[in-house]
């Protein structure tokens, strides 16, 4: 979470500078504060209301967790929690929801490089969701196509997932939608996320799970408006592998596949008369993912149990083409 402020000079250029709190769900009460300068260059099209760009950003993060103690032989050592130097590049889309607002999407990769000699520095690929408030930049005429009541439609979908037996991940999804009504859309469609299960272990240890879906969905819109509630419903299948580097794990199977169904409702936000941009906050209902060791001749099979139903935060952009909009009429 994050407030930024800064200056648009041109269409292409922008340069701010930002603040926030980073909530680190492994460590409980440890936050990061991050105080960074953006420096963003965007690439305006002028038939369109998304903007790609590209964020460059740099700055140095705060970490509030306590020094930790720690034995050695018979001492007790106290070892300093570091700060850290941030350096972040990432493709955006900016989206305008209307005259004055854009909401903008982006992920890339940030690099962490900390303040004492004995921590190694480590980077993670970063989701960013932001919602840019300015003044109007947009000229005051409509798109000139009508809205489609009837086509095929593309959807993708970009979110976070936190489960009981896992911390918080990265889902994403692409499907294939027909509109059938300014309501109902339905279709088909795929997906993938890497869940790291926690570890029950004395070491902590627990397998990475590589995770792809396949599914069906339908979505009914409240109604025609810019700004409409809608419900989704997923059913489908979760086919799970252990991730292929994971050692620990080498002698182990995991049930291939599930059935899941996952039900959602969220606000749809028409950015340009057939275009959407949706927030969407649903649950995943799945099984429970069952590992086995193999046995040996010395001992029977270990089986151990993980919950992958979880609560899901996703955002998506669809689009609605005119072909099939003359079908089953």
């Amino acid at each position: 979470m994050e407030i930024s402020l800064g200056k648009r000079f041109n269409k292409n250029f922008y340069w701010g500078i930002s603040s926030g709190a980073i909530i680190q769900t492994e460590e409980e009460g440890s936050v990061l504060i991050p105080i960074t300068t953006d420096f963003k260059v965007l690439f305006p099209l002028s038939s369109s209301t998304l903007t790609p760009g590209v964020l460059l950003r740099a700055g140095y993060i705060i970490n509030t967790k306590e020094d930790q103690e720690i034995k050695v032989g018979r001492k007790t050592q106290t070892v300093e929690m570091p700060n850290f130097i941030m350096i972040q590049a990432m493709p955006t889309v900016d989206i305008a929801l209307s005259k004055s607002v854009d909401f903008i999407l982006g992920i890339g990769y940030t690099h962490y490089v900390p303040t004492k000699d004995n921590f190694d520095s480590f980077g993670a690929v970063t989701l960013k969701t932001a919602f840019n408030f300015h003044k109007s930049t947009q000229p005051d005429n409509k798109p000139k196509e009508p809205t489609r009541d009837r086509g095929m439609e593309i959807s993708g979908n970009l979110g976070m997932k936190y489960g009981f037996d896992y911390p918080m991940s990265l889902m994403g999804d692409l499907a294939l939608m027909y509109k059938w009504n300014p309501n109902i859309s339905f279709g088909v469609g795929g997906g993938y996320e890497t869940l790291q299960l926690c570890g029950n272990t004395e070491d902590n240890s627990a397998p990475i799970l590589n995770v792809t879906k396949f599914f069906v969905r339908g979505e009914y819109r409240l109604n025609d408006n810019r700004i409409s509630p809608f419900a989704a419903v997923e059913l489908g299948v979760n086919n799970y592998s252990i991730q292929e580097d994971e050692d620990l794990y080498d002698n182990t199977k995991v049930d291939k596949s599930a059935i899941f169904v996952s039900p959602a409702v969220g606000l749809s936000f028409r950015t340009t008369n057939n275009s959407y941009f949706k927030l969407k906050l649903g649950y995943n209902i799945a099984p429970k993912v069952q590992l086995k060791e193999y046995a040996s001749e010395y001992s029977d099979p270990n089986i151990e149990k993980w919950g992958v139903s979880s609560l899901f935060l996703n955002v998506g952009f669809t689009h609605t083409f005119s072909w099939g909009e003359n079908w089953f009429k």
